[in-house]
């Protein structure tokens, strides 16, 4: 333990007398830490953590791209002729972001979220339920069963 405290106090003489090089050590150390913990946090949050919902690996997004590949082109009809004929999948949802801008709540300035148009099942496959309320029923998955 001799040698083990006479060369700490060694090391601690060298930096006190070389003030830039312990400064420039130091902020190096910290930012190496700093940029470390910054990406783990990254990496933990986006690939190690899993999913909000039950099974995501069994999830799967079906569609169909135009002609000229430029964007989806899924339309009501099609899912429901796709969950007709399906054998495979225990669920399938259709949704749509392009719903309507509602107000929340009586904040000052109201605050605008967007809504979307989904199909009964979406909460089902997700493994949730409405917060409020209840769910869709099989009337109003039918086009034209849309209140909005």
């Amino acid at each position: 333990m001799g040698t083990f405290g006479a060369d700490l106090r060694f090391a601690v003489r060298m930096l006190l007398k070389n003030r830039w090089f312990t400064a420039v050590a130091v902020v190096t150390l910290a930012l190496g830490i700093g940029a470390n913990t910054a990406i783990f946090t990254v990496v933990d949050a986006v690939l190690l953590k899993p999913l909000p919902y039950p099974e995501p690996d069994r999830m799967v997004r079906l569609s169909r791209q135009f002609a000229d590949g430029r964007g989806d082109s899924n339309s009501i009809p099609k899912f429901m002729v796709w969950r007709a004929n399906n054998h495979v999948f225990s669920s399938m949802a259709l949704y749509d972001f392009n719903g309507p801008v509602m107000t929340l709540g009586e904040s000052d300035p109201p605050r605008q979220v967007r809504g979307m148009h989904v199909s009964r099942e979406y909460f089902q496959v997700f493994g949730a339920a409405p917060a409020l309320g209840r769910s869709f029923s099989a009337a109003e998955d039918l086009p034209g069963g849309w209140p909005i």
